[in-house]
């Protein structure tokens, strides 16, 4: 279903067993400026699985909300935002646009899950997947309640990063040139986070393996976190807070002061800053 308009052409075909919907725009630029009346186009699908879903915009939102069934699902759009739900897919998801705001919510994913923007805000939430995929330039990101049977990786250029309620047999893995990073209630193998400059906060976070994590200006706050290696190197930042298990700390700060137990058993733990302080607790 599509409004009607002269210099919009809609066309529905049938070709080798897909159907694909295309549309031409032949409006001048400054008609698409100053007409307030904005093309909308609904395409309704049936209940039955499909095999695959295949979107590509230039300028226009995506809303699909209704509980379809596809094999693989991939959507590119240059300027607009994309909002998924209830999505249940058996291949893989994508999702890019340039500039815009991407929501996806509600979806099991048998494969992996891909996420991009340049600009614009992410929010990831209540998604079972094989592994994740996030990345953006510009914009803050929200992953909340995502359960992986292998890795989440996650990249940011500027931007706020809230993640937490995660569940992943694999690593974890968090790339930043500028920003905060906030994680609460994490459970996976190994946890890897290196920035420039931002703050990092670990609460309730727990990995098999190991935590290394770098920074070069900001501080790292843990509050009852544990790993059986932990690695903070930051230049410039304070490192404080409390681990659930034993630690046989290795704390070096240039004009900072150290506070960290002086144990001979338990785990290794590796602190180092040039400008910062340095307080570590054990709250077994």
């Amino acid at each position: 279903v599509a409004n009607d308009h002269e210099k919009i052409k809609y066309s529905a075909f049938v070709e080798n067993g897909i159907l694909k919907i295309k549309s031409a725009d032949e409006r001048k630029w400054y008609a698409r400026i100053f007409n307030n009346r904005i093309p909308t186009l609904k395409v309704y699908l049936p209940k039955s699985d499909l095999e695959s879903l295949v979107i590509y915009e230039a300028t226009g939102d995506i809303k699909i909300t209704d509980a379809f069934a596809f094999g693989n699902v991939n959507i590119e759009l240059s300027t607009g935002n994309v909002d998924l739900e209830n999505l249940t897919a058996s291949d893989n998801i994508t999702v890019q646009a340039s500039t815009g705001e991407i929501s996806v919510k509600n979806v099991f994913c048998s494969g992996d899950v891909g996420v991009k923007v340049t600009t614009g805000d992410i929010h990831l939430d209540n998604i079972d997947c094989k592994n994740l995929n996030s990345k953006r330039t510009t914009g803050d990101i929200s992953i909340e309640n995502i359960n992986a049977s292998e890795n989440a990786f996650i990249e940011s250029t500027s931007g706020t990063a809230n993640i937490s309620n995660l569940v992943l047999s694999g690593n974890l893995d968090i790339k930043a040139t500028t920003g905060k990073t906030v994680l609460c209630g994490i459970r996976c193998m190994n946890l890897t986070s290196e920035s420039s400059t931002g703050d990092i906060t670990l609460t309730d976070v727990i990995a098999e393996g190991s935590f290394n994590i770098e920074r070069t200006t900001g501080n790292v706050d843990f509050d009852s976190c544990d790993a059986l290696e932990i690695y903070v190197e930051t230049s410039t930042g304070n490192v404080k807070g409390s681990f659930l298990s034993d630690k046989i700390c290795f704390a070096s700060s240039s004009t900072g002061k150290i506070d960290a137990p002086k144990l001979t058993t338990g785990g290794r733990c590796e602190i180092t800053t040039s400008t910062g302080d340095i307080k570590i607790e054990i709250i077994n």
